[in-house]
């Protein structure tokens, strides 16, 4: 099991070499097509949200119409993304972050959204078979995707940014852009991130910090933080809140091929 107790320095090492081994061990290709829509057709998606939030902010007493406000933005965003996901191909299952892992059963793939409460989803979805989606970073410990320190193995970037550096061209969870940095948002929004062990696959991170990794994902079989295999494929992602609209066409198509990579075969 790998100690808790490695220096940020040390972290940076690691973020580092993964880089370098997507570069040593990764494709030859300049960049990879971006995957076909295809590969989502009548595929089954578990979209797991928060359903309650708006209603007990209205029941506060006394009400708090800025917070109510906050929770329909996130409520509908979730919407947005579900009737995205919909033109893609997906049939698309929405549940609450109570709802049972059973529901997780016959799914292709199951989509974790920013707005559940971490506690209230925790490892209920780390030891699935089908692929996984994350942009809830307080969970990406849960699912073994980073380490347990918040800040150093995940954590959000509340300064606000708009571009990432892409390292990985040859995969198709780069869309088909070039290596090098991109736009992705339109304006700066805080950014999610973790640092994943050295069996994921780095797509993208904060540009000149490698330790803040935006994309990545791990292969059904890769080695996850704690010397956890992976049960199946598995993506990071950085979406925060009042993040879907403010998505650049770059950005878009990261968004995309995460879900299209997840469901796509296996490449042997």
């Amino acid at each position: 099991m790998q100690s808790k107790s490695s220096s940020h320095g040390e972290n940076r090492q690691r973020a580092l070499a993964c880089l370098v081994c997507a570069f040593v061990f990764g494709p030859i290709a300049a960049h990879a097509a971006a995957l076909e829509r295809s590969v989502a057709q009548g595929k089954k998606l578990l979209y797991v949200m928060n359903y309650r939030e708006v209603d007990l902010a209205k029941k506060e007493d006394p009400p708090r119409p800025a917070l109510v406000k906050m929770k329909q933005e996130v409520l509908d965003e979730d919407w947005k993304v579900v009737a995205h996901l919909k033109s893609l191909g997906f049939n698309v299952t929405t549940c609450d972050e109570l709802a049972d892992v059973s529901l997780a059963k016959g799914k292709d793939l199951v989509a974790i959204s920013e707005s559940v409460n971490a506690y209230e989803v925790a490892n209920k979805y780390t030891f699935l078979t089908i692929p996984v989606i994350v942009w809830e970073n307080d969970i990406f410990d849960d699912m073994r995707m980073t380490g347990k320190r918040l800040r150093v193995d995940y954590g959000t970037y509340t300064k606000g940014a708009t571009s990432f550096e892409l390292f990985n061209a040859p995969h198709p969870l780069s869309a088909g852009l070039g290596a090098g940095v991109h736009q992705i948002l339109q304006n700066p929004a805080p950014i999610n991130w973790g640092l994943p062990g050295l069996g994921a696959t780095i797509i993208a991170t904060l540009p000149d910090q490698p330790d803040k990794v935006t994309v990545f994902a791990y292969e059904k079989g890769a080695t996850m933080e704690y010397d956890y295999t992976a049960p199946g494929r598995r993506v990071g992602f950085f979406a925060n809140r009042g993040y879907f609209e403010n998505l650049t066409p770059d950005g878009q198509a990261l968004f995309d091929a995460a879900f299209l990579w997840a469901v796509s075969p296996t490449q042997e």
